[in-house]
């Protein structure tokens, strides 16, 4: 089966950048999905599920800052690589666009190489990301499985001593009662003390875990 290619979501507001954009970033390989304005664009992140997207700053409707910080504010949405591509390069602008959530920047007119460049990079880095994730969460799903199988260990190693110390104490009366040898009625009490003491024992082991 072959590989799913990457989705890629382009918002802009110029059909000409669309174009070119798409045109070229299909010819790599890419998924395209596209919206012409930050409103239409965060919809679409939130239907389409692209691994990347790369958006304008100056939009009608919404933003590429008021995007990126929506995206970043919706729990479906905060963890995906967003690049920036705008006419503005001041230092002001950008460190907008980092407080806004933005990954990565590229100014018009871009460099196509510099482009493909910063988008394998950022995929390279969420997919890693993704990994350790799940990696995470599969760890975190052993820890609750063994916690549940030592619980269940716990409660039928309590119940199995519990019936040992019935079934001692129920011995030692059986022997009081039938007269038996002082020696024989000393051994079961001790046994049923031993019994009892370890079931305690248990107890604070197996609640403390």
């Amino acid at each position: 089966m072959a590989d799913t290619k990457p989705k890629l979501l382009l918002v802009d507001d110029s059909e000409l950048v669309m174009t070119m954009l798409s045109d070229h970033l299909a010819s790599e390989g890419f998924e395209i999905h596209m919206a012409e304005d930050g409103a239409i664009g965060y919809q679409k992140a939130k239907t389409v599920h692209p691994d990347l997207i790369i958006t304008d700053v100056q939009m009608p409707n919404l933003s590429g800052h008021d995007l990126t910080r929506k995206l970043r504010e919706d729990k479906a949405t905060q963890k995906l690589p967003i690049i920036m591509i705008t006419t503005l390069s001041t230092m002001e602008d950008r460190i907008k666009g980092i407080e806004c959530g933005a990954d990565d920047f590229i100014n018009k007119p871009f460099n196509k190489q510099m482009l493909m460049l910063k988008i394998r990079n950022l995929l390279k880095s969420s997919a890693l990301h993704k990994q350790v994730e799940a990696s995470l969460e599969e760890m975190r799903k052993m820890r609750e499985k063994e916690k549940y199988t030592m619980e269940v260990l716990g409660e039928e190693i309590l119940e199995m001593a519990a019936n040992m110390c019935a079934s001692l104490g129920q011995l030692e009366t059986n022997l009081t009662s039938g007269g038996a040898a002082e020696q024989q009625v000393r051994m079961a009490k001790s046994a049923a003390g031993s019994a009892e003491s370890l079931s305690v024992k248990l107890k604070q082991v197996f609640k403390a875990g």
